[in-house]
Formats: structure tokens, C-alpha cells, sequence
């Protein structure tokens, strides 16, 4: 995706987290906290949040509050609370 490209609500959460990635916010982060944000969105997008459907494949427009839960609810038993915690925080992606 280009960095020139605006996001639209008919992109997937993965694409905004990709398009986050290209950003000059992004970019003037540490390398430490780069490379945090790439594993824990990775992380983000391949929970498995409906009908085994990824959350990162679901459109911005289809994203629904049950799916936010969903996957906080197994990233809490699979990771911890903490972790849980710090993969909700990379989700909440800063305006770009």
C-alpha cells in the first residue's frame, strides 16, 4: 500500500496496519518499538476472531465490537493479561 494512499473503510485491518507502517509516526519510533509493533500486529491480525475468519482480514466497516472481544478474551488466555493489554494498545493504531 502506498503511504500516499488514503485508508478507506473498505480496507481490511490488516491493510491499516500496514499502511501504519509507512508512516513518518511509525517511523521515527525506536527500532525496539518497531519491531514490537510488527510482531504484536502480526500477532493481532491472525487471531482467529469468527467462523475462523482472521481479524485482520475483516473490513474496517465490518469491525464489531464481539470481534474486539473475542479476540481480547483469547489473547488474555493465550498470553496473559498483560500482554493481552499491550496487543489491544498496538491494535488502537495512533492517527496517522
Amino acid at each position: 500500500m502506498n503511504k500516499h494512499m488514503e485508508l478507506k473503510e473498505t480496507h481490511t485491518i490488516e491493510a491499516a496496519c500496514d499502511f501504519y507502517m509507512r508512516t513518518p509516526k511509525y517511523h521515527a519510533l525506536s527500532n525496539r518499538s518497531k519491531k514490537d509493533y510488527d510482531y504484536n500486529l502480526l500477532r493481532v491480525c491472525k487471531t482467529k476472531v469468527q467462523n475462523d475468519k482472521q481479524l485482520g482480514n475483516i473490513k474496517l466497516r465490518d469491525l464489531r465490537f464481539k470481534h474486539a472481544t473475542v479476540a481480547y478474551d483469547k489473547w488474555q488466555t493465550d498470553v496473559g493479561i498483560r500482554q493481552a493489554n499491550y496487543m489491544a494498545t498496538c491494535l488502537t493504531l495512533p492517527r496517522v
